[in-house]
């Protein structure tokens, strides 16, 4: 499971910097910005914006399902599948609640994320990339190790293409982020060795 989301890192974030060198000219830049904020053009992204969207939650619930299954029995009464699911549900909804809680943070200090073309560009980047990793085996894996690896990418692309002065300072925040990801990935190895001593 780590293995695979150390792969699922790399990968996103290769795939991800090989686009956004590709991209970053014609829709990155702040002239192709500008150009995009046209009435017709932004009615045509938004509809984009709700079918990638779309794919993408699903994709993540499939994943992350799959996390969290994968730790309860294999057979499940009635009452443990509704209780599950209504656990899920709650969760979803204080991430709702809280605007996508400490991502959204780290989402929001990259390059023109808050734009709907960015984030449509995004969005279906992620959901086809967790859709690879859902077809290659069933094996669960970190979603957010995933995305983080194709914010990286993209921020490296960008920063590389229209502003090199500030390679640096990009290079600093991408390591803070990846320690934020190795922090979490160490806290849920010491849940998941804590639960196993206890049911000893």
């Amino acid at each position: 499971m780590i293995l695979k989301s150390v792969f699922g890192y790399s990968l996103a974030f290769v795939a991800a910097f090989v686009l956004y060198l590709l991209l970053t000219k014609k829709f990155e830049s702040p002239a192709s910005i500008r150009l995009m904020n046209k009435k017709k053009q932004r009615t045509y992204w938004l509809v984009a914006q709700w079918f990638s969207t779309g794919f993408l939650w699903s994709q993540w619930l499939i994943q992350d399902f799959a996390n969290i299954f994968v730790f309860l029995p294999r057979q499940l009464s009635l009452y443990e599948l509704v209780f599950s699911l209504a656990l899920i549900l709650l969760i979803m909804a204080y991430i709702f609640n809280s605007k996508g809680g400490k991502i959204q943070g780290i989402v929001n200090q990259k390059s023109n994320t808050q734009h709907i073309r960015s984030a449509t560009i995004i969005d279906a980047c992620y959901g086809l990339l967790l859709f690879f990793f859902t077809t290659v085996n069933t094996i669960p894996m970190s979603t957010t190790w995933a995305f983080i690896g194709i914010l990286a990418g993209r921020e490296i692309a960008i920063s590389y293409r229209l502003k090199k002065g500030e390679l640096k300072k990009t290079y600093k925040m991408l390591v803070n982020d990846f320690a934020k990801v190795n922090l979490g990935l160490f806290v849920s190895i010491l849940i998941a060795y804590l639960i196993q001593f206890m049911k000893g």
